[in-house]
């Protein structure tokens, strides 16, 4: 009976710690996680320690036994370091140690047991192992994991092809890969030029978009590999039908490229752009910032950063394009509160951890939400009375939809225009960046925004 007590012990250890690693991204299921394993830990050292040798009618080995206390100690001092600095690395030991002390107790417990059992429980440990060591190397590193994940489902972006403009089926014009000026990779964009109207491509607002991917992948042509695919040219046609030019940006990606370089290089690409504005037939004087997850973070910091000086001053970052000419946000299933990077409403523990892993990256930092540099790209925080007119609108399943309902009440609280679209769960799922899927709720959305921005007198 024993034997099995000290097996399950084992598993569960394992379990726990690669639980606590899986879901470092919310801090109060992680602390209970943590701390059912060090009670998980002290019972079982009490009932090694209380184990008598018949033989000898003393403890079983008080050598051994003080070794096991001394290991068993190592996660239990580094947990209560982990609760009381929260810094990472000792998180990241204490649940790395602890699932080390697991299969040692699991591999204890498989003596005097048959050759099928053991095959059975050794098949168990290996499969346990391989995901153990897969989540310590991403606790340690989030850089294989995100690799991996871009090789693997091509989510990477694409390389720059040769410039050149073409007509689109609807008669929109399209010149592609055009490089901006910046000493940082990705610089590239795409301009879209609306079909004719009777106004003047000149005349026209702007609509700017920066695609999603976590900051570590996607591509300014194929949008947010997160999303749900087959909407995207639809998402773009729409805008153009109703008049509007596009500029859609590519911009320089983690780990190569970290924060706050994206801010950075908006700036640029909305300068280079002002400044070629004739030659490529766009009005830089009316432009509406917008983007989807990642994308939508960026576009709404970025607002803030030519809206709010002091913000600009704190993240030491100039610019010569006037935040007065940003006449609308459109934030699409943005992140939009950095201490919630992985944490999304009515989502999934697998998502939430891919988004963990991406924040990770593009902040270096073992946990966001604690670096003060991460935190500083809160975009709720940094909004203030200039803050442009902002259409919100969000999922309802999987993503950010109360990051989205927070910035909608704090620009309501300063006074500043805006409007929040979320639909309710009950009258239909809408995953992570539905708003470019062409659904009937994405159809809503966008005659929705385009309401929004002609009552902003932005109709072209």
């Amino acid at each position: 009976m024993k034997k099995i007590i000290t097996k399950s012990v084992g598993a569960l250890i394992v379990l726990l710690g690669c639980a606590s690693m899986f879901l470092i991204n919310d801090r109060m299921v992680t602390g209970s996680m943590s701390l059912a394993v060090l009670l998980v830990l002290m019972g079982y050292q009490r009932l090694s320690i209380a184990e008598v040798s018949p033989e000898e009618g003393v403890d079983r080995t008080s050598k051994g036994n003080k070794r096991d206390s001394l290991f068993l100690s190592i996660p239990i001092i580094t947990q209560v370091l982990w609760f009381i600095s929260r810094q990472y690395v000792f998180l990241c030991i204490t649940q790395i140690v602890v699932i080390i002390i697991g299969i040692v107790i699991w591999l204890r417990s498989m003596k005097g047991y048959n050759r099928l059992f053991k095959v059975i429980n050794i098949s168990l440990l290996l499969g346990s192992g391989v995901l153990a060591l897969g989540l310590m190397i991403t606790a340690i590193t989030p850089l294989p994991f995100i690799y991996f994940m871009g090789v693997t489902t091509n989510m990477t972006s694409s390389d720059p092809q040769e410039t050149i403009t073409t007509v689109l089926e609807s008669g929109a014009s399209y010149t592609n890969d055009i490089e901006y000026v910046s000493k940082y990779g990705d610089n590239y964009l795409d301009i879209y030029i609306a079909q004719d109207t009777g106004v003047e491509s000149t005349m026209r607002p702007t609509f700017v978009y920066f695609h999603g991917g976590g900051y570590v992948w996607g591509d300014k042509y194929a949008g947010d590999p997160n999303a749900e695919t087959g909407g995207f040219d639809w998402y773009f046609q729409s805008i153009l039908d109703a008049g509007y030019n596009i500029v859609s940006v590519n911009y320089a990606l983690a780990p190569e490229v970290p924060y706050p370089v994206p801010i950075i290089q908006g700036i640029e690409a909305l300068t280079f752009l002002a400044d070629n504005d004739m030659q490529y037939g766009l009005n830089m004087d009316e432009v509406i910032l917008s983007g989807s997850s990642a994308g939508g973070h960026l576009a709404a910091q970025l607002a803030a950063v030519l809206t709010n000086k002091a913000y600009a001053d704190e993240l030491n970052i100039t610019s010569t394009y006037e935040g007065e000419k940003v006449m609308a946000v459109v934030p699409n299933s943005a992140l939009l509160d950095i201490s919630r990077f992985g944490i999304s409403d009515n989502g999934n523990a697998v998502l939430d951890y891919i988004w963990y892993q991406c924040g990770r990256t593009y902040f270096k930092s073992g946990m966001p939400e604690v670096n003060t540099a991460a935190m500083s790209a809160n975009v709720i925080n940094n909004v203030n009375e200039d803050y442009p007119p902002t259409f919100i609108t969000d999922g309802n399943a999987g993503s950010f939809a109360d990051q989205a309902k927070d910035l909608s009440a704090r620009l309501e609280e300063l006074g500043t225009i805006s409007k929040l679209y979320i639909t309710d769960l009950n009258d239909g799922e809408t995953p992570h960046a539905y708003e470019v899927t062409g659904t009937e709720f994405a159809q809503e959305n966008m005659r929705l925004m385009l309401e929004f921005l002609g009552e902003l007198v932005l109709t072209p």
